[in-house]
């Protein structure tokens, strides 16, 4: 094998295993969306339900912390 032919495979495994970790820390990004339960005739903020993360640090919202994203859940 040639410098440049194994210089190419290793480009290429490279950029393979930074997608890979990509798509990886997105999902768990994804599922650890918390869901805020929001009261259907009060209009306001009833639980908020936490998920656990495993590359990120957790942190515990509540109704009075809301975080800037979340899963909206109308509840009765």
């Amino acid at each position: 094998m040639s410098q440049s032919t194994i210089t190419q495979k290793l480009i290429t495994i490279s950029i393979a295993i930074i997608i890979f970790a990509g798509i990886i820390i997105a999902m768990d990004s994804a599922l650890a969306t918390p869901i805020v339960q929001v009261s259907d005739s009060t209009k306001e903020c009833v639980n908020v339900i936490n998920f656990e993360s495993t590359f990120f640090a957790d942190e515990v919202y509540t109704c009075e912390s809301l975080p800037t994203k979340y899963t909206h859940e109308w509840v009765r």
